[in-house]
């Protein structure tokens, strides 16, 4: 059944004989009220199913309409509506938005592919929905980036049909490598991570003999998505071969947005020497760009970087820099990444209030925006930073959010320093083996993907292993830690929230 349900009208097609024809099968009744159409309310019918998850004006008169008379676009697309073949709903923005029932648009593709239509209407699709997504990307770091990414949300099953199509389709390489790219910056900005990479590796393999500029940006994008989930080698691989395609080709601005990506996977894995190579450059060439937006991403990587081996003088100077230049262009998802670093600067230079207030303000930017992965690490920082307070509940509740959301969208390194501070909360509790338990959970987590505690935070860290030993003997110590790292990162979480709810 659920095999036939992919073919809903297939599945229709039975019913008792003694009925009228008509009513025999669905699919016959959706033909006589295809049939009862003009020539161009059919065709019009057609060209609609093309649409996944609905469509607006602008684009029924790009891709199904006749172009050269919008009047007759609209007259027509109202009598599909007044004979309930569409319906029409409000998008975010209370625009008019038109949506098929999916019989109905499957009704509809069968008919393009019959009448030998479908191929032509599926480039139109794919053409407009690439100009949209590349006319959104160009937006993402402007003050219009929410608008145009709750656009991109609400075309989200368009632009995965496009992307879909232009991969399978002959002589479509162009215009899968320039969407897919395009969509790259969407997928990481609202979370779509494992979907993300799944996509561009199909598309990178599908292009695997390019060294074009387009290619370099696809890879750049998939090391940014792998970088998001702390796959940190396969961040390397893709942005080192990205960065050598822009060097070839002599793109400027491709090489600063490569190097930065190999500086974060070096910072996070504790090469913080290479990091410093890479980030120095990206910055220097972004500088002599005069480009305003790619110092500003530079300044926030140098500034993270400086951040970890605890160079917090450094790392407010930089991140000061960089929240001065995105304010000045509006950009709110950079702004969110600098009040979320100046946060952590403030917490661990034992600014608690300020702490708090900047990274709450970080929050809700990347609420608003809907960035999950910046949304995991501000919820973090602000468990933290009630733990640092000595407000063990409030701790909890936002550490808890924070791995949920990091666990939801894969950020393995973000949710193993979650697991790591609620160890913390267990020991303040003394439930010290459950403690050691969380503790060889992370432990674990970070072994899987290359990760390291930040060099200074070791110490801290060391410090309460050494006291857990102690407490419990050495024995009941490594059984703990053993059990903790044989848990599935699910059975962690639950663990985690069992001994701090407890």
């Amino acid at each position: 059944m659920l095999a036939r349900l992919e073919h809903r009208l297939e599945f229709l097609t039975g019913g008792r004989r003694d009925l009228p024809a008509r009513q025999q099968t669905l699919r016959n009744a959706i033909m006589w009220s295809y049939d009862l159409l003009s020539a161009d309310e059919q065709e019009l019918f057609r060209r609609l199913a093309v649409f996944v998850g609905g469509c607006t004006i602008e684009s029924v008169e790009a891709v199904a309409g006749d172009n050269s008379d919008s009047a007759l676009n609209l007259d027509l697309l109202g009598s599909l509506l007044d004979k309930s073949l569409l319906r029409e709903v409000e998008d975010k923005n209370y625009e008019p938005r038109f949506v098929m029932l999916e019989m109905l648009r499957e009704f509809g593709l069968e008919q393009l592919e019959a009448r030998g239509e479908l191929e032509a209407i599926r480039r139109r699709h794919a053409s407009y929905f690439l100009a949209l997504a590349e006319q959104a990307e160009a937006k993402f770091e402007t003050a219009e980036q929410l608008q145009w990414m709750d656009r991109m949300e609400q075309e989200h099953d368009n632009l995965r049909a496009a992307l879909e199509w232009s991969k399978a389709a002959d002589s479509t390489d162009e215009i899968c490598l320039r969407l897919a790219g395009s969509l790259g910056l969407f997928w990481e900005a609202r979370g779509y991570f494992s979907e993300g990479r799944e996509r561009l590796a199909a598309v990178i393999l599908k292009t695997s003999q390019d060294s074009t500029a387009a290619r370099a940006k696809l890879l750049a994008r998939a090391a940014e998505l792998a970088y998001r989930q702390s796959d940190y080698p396969a961040t390397t691989a893709y942005a080192g071969e990205s960065l050598a395609i822009y060097r070839t080709v002599g793109d400027k601005q491709g090489i600063a947005s490569a190097l930065i990506k190999l500086g974060n996977a070096a910072t996070e894995v504790g090469d913080y020497e290479t990091a410093s190579v890479y980030l120095e450059e990206a910055l220097m060439t972004w500088r002599e760009l005069e480009d305003k937006h790619g110092t500003a991403r530079a300044l926030i990587s140098f500034g993270w970087a400086a951040l970890r081996p605890g160079n917090y003088a450094l790392a407010l100077t930089r991140l000061e820099e960089a929240w001065s230049i995105s304010r000045e262009l509006g950009d709110t998802r950079s702004i969110a990444f600098e009040l979320s670093g100046l946060g952590e600067v403030a917490l661990r230079q034992g600014d608690y209030q300020r702490a708090t207030k900047l990274v709450e303000e970080s929050l809700e930017l990347r609420r608003q925006i809907g960035n999950k992965w910046g949304i995991g690490v501000s919820l973090g920082t602000l468990g933290w930073a009630a733990m640092r307070a000595g407000d063990w509940k409030r701790a909890v509740a936002r550490l808890c959010e924070s791995l949920d959301v990091r666990r939801e969208i894969g950020d393995k390194g973000g949710s193993a320093w979650c697991l790591e501070r609620l160890g913390e909360i267990a020991i303040a509790q003394e439930r010290a083996e459950n403690a050691v338990r969380l503790y060889g959970a992370a432990s674990a987590l970070r072994a899987s993907i290359g990760s390291v505690i930040d060099p200074v935070d070791l110490p801290d860290y060391e410090s309460r292993l050494t006291s857990l030993v102690a407490a419990l003997g050495e024995p009941r110590f490594v059984a703990a830690w053993d059990e903790g790292g044989a848990l599935t990162l699910q059975q962690a979480v639950a663990l985690a929230l069992e001994v701090t709810s407890e």
